[in-house]
C-alpha cells in the first residue's frame, strides 16, 4: 500500500489503497492530487528562496583575527599596503580594517562606551591633562585627521581642568567642555555651608558608629531593618545631603539611640545629642529634605554612562527649576550660587542651545 504526500498548509502523508498499478496512476491524475502537488512545489520554491536570501556569514574575518592574535601580530599591521595587497590577491577576500566596529549601531540608543586609556599622572596641571587627553586620542586615531570628531569633554570644574579645556579647544575646534555633576555638587557644598548645626550633626554622627560594635548593636535593637547612617565624604558627591536626608527620616529614633548609649561623655555623641535637642535642627533637616534632596538624585542620574546630551541637560534643567522654587533667604543664596555657576559653565549653555535645536525647536541663538 503506497503512500503519497499532499500539502494543505503542512505536509500530510496520505495512504492510497491499491492492488494494481493503474489505481496509483489513476490517483496521480486526479484534480486533488494535482492541486496538492502544485502547492507543495510552490512551498518548496519559497523555502528555497528564503534560504538563498539569508545572509551568509563568512568565517574568514574571525579566522584572520584569531590567527593574528595567536601570532602576536597587531591589527594595525593590516594597514600596511604591501601586506594588505598580498592578502587580497591570494585569498580573494575582503580584508577588514582595524577600525571596523562589530555590533549593532542604533541611532536611538547610546552605544557601549570604551575606556581608551587610564594613567596616574605625576603632576596635575593643565599641561599634563592636555597632553594626556591628546596622547590618548592618538591611540584611537593613530594617523590623526579626526580632530573635528571630538565633540564633548565632560569633567569637573577644577581651575586646571578649565584651563586644559581651553588648551584642547585649539586642537579640537568642535569640542564642548561641560561640567554637570560637579556643578550640582557645588550647590550641595553651598547647602552644607548654610546649615552649620546640621553639618555638626552629620560630621559627628559618622564617628559615633565607627569601629564601635556595642553602639551598632544598640542601633540595631532600635532600628533592626534600617542600615547604618550613610558616611558623608567630601570627595563623594552628594553624600552630605544624603546623610542629612537620613537624619530627617529617622530623627526621633536617632535621639532614642544616642540616649541609650552608655558612653555619653564621648565628644561626638555629646555633640549629636546637643544638635538633636535643638528644634531649629529638626526644621533645617526637613527643609533640606524637601528642597535639596533632588541634588543627590540628579548626581546619581548623571553618573549613568548611557545618558544622551539631551537627557543630561534635562536633569540639570530640573535642578534649576527646583532651586528657583526654594523660598526664603536661603533660597536667594542658593539661587545666586546657581546663576554664578551657570554663567561660568559656558559649555552647558552651548549644550542647552544644541538640545533645543536638535528636536527642531526654534532658537534665536547661534552655536
Amino acid at each position: 500500500m503506497p503512500k503519497t504526500k499532499s500539502n494543505l498548509g503542512s505536509s500530510i502523508t496520505r495512504w492510497v489503497r491499491c492492488n494494481k498499478k493503474f489505481q496509483i496512476t489513476q490517483h496521480v491524475t486526479t484534480e486533488f492530487h494535482l492541486k496538492c502537488l502544485k502547492k507543495s512545489s510552490n512551498n518548496s520554491k519559497q523555502m528555497l528562496l528564503g534560504d538563498e536570501t539569508k545572509p551568509k556569514t563568512s568565517s574568514f574575518n574571525e579566522d584572520l583575527c584569531l590567527s593574528l592574535v595567536a601570532a602576536n601580530i597587531p591589527w594595525f599591521k593590516l594597514q600596511n599596503p604591501v601586506f594588505r595587497d598580498f592578502l587580497q590577491n591570494y585569498t580573494k577576500k575582503h580584508i577588514p580594517d582595524e577600525s571596523t566596529l562589530l555590533g549593532v549601531l542604533n541611532e536611538q540608543n547610546a552605544s557601549k562606551p570604551f575606556l581608551i586609556s587610564c594613567k596616574k599622572l605625576d603632576k596635575i596641571n593643565h599641561s599634563t591633562i592636555s597632553r594626556f587627553v591628546n596622547d590618548s586620542l592618538r591611540i584611537l586615531w593613530s594617523r590623526g585627521g579626526n580632530d573635528e570628531k571630538v565633540l564633548i569633554l565632560c569633567s569637573d570644574a577644577a581651575p586646571y581642568i578649565i584651563k586644559a579645556g581651553k588648551t584642547l579647544n585649539v586642537f579640537f575646534p568642535n569640542m564642548i567642555h561641560i561640567s554637570l555633576a560637579h556643578m550640582i555638587q557645588r550647590l550641595a557644598e553651598k547647602v552644607r555651608e548654610m546649615y552649620l548645626n546640621v553639618n555638626t550633626l552629620v560630621s559627628n554622627l559618622k564617628k559615633v558608629f565607627l569601629k564601635a560594635p556595642q553602639r551598632v548593636n544598640v542601633y540595631k535593637e532600635i532600628m533592626p531593618s534600617v542600615p547604618l547612617p550613610p558616611v558623608p565624604v567630601l570627595t563623594r558627591w552628594g553624600t552630605w545631603v544624603e546623610t542629612a536626608n537620613f537624619c530627617a527620616d529617622h530623627f526621633d529614633n536617632l535621639k532614642i539611640i544616642l540616649q541609650k548609649l552608655e558612653d555619653k561623655n564621648v565628644v561626638s555623641i555629646q555633640k549629636c545629642i546637643n544638635m538633636l535637642s535643638l528644634e531649629s535642627v529638626k526644621s533645617d533637616l526637613t527643609f533640606i529634605q524637601s528642597h535639596f534632596f533632588i541634588l543627590v538624585k540628579s548626581i546619581k542620574n548623571l553618573e549613568h554612562s548611557s545618558l544622551t546630551l539631551s537627557d543630561s541637560s534635562q536633569i540639570v534643567n530640573n535642578v534649576i527649576l527646583a532651586m528657583e522654587k526654594v523660598p526664603g533667604q536661603k533660597g536667594k543664596i542658593i539661587q545666586e550660587k546657581l546663576f554664578y555657576l551657570i554663567e561660568k559653565n559656558v559649555g552647558f549653555q552651548t549644550a542647552k542651545q544644541i538640545t533645543t535645536i536638535l528636536p527642531g525647536k526654534e532658537n534665536s541663538h547661534q552655536t
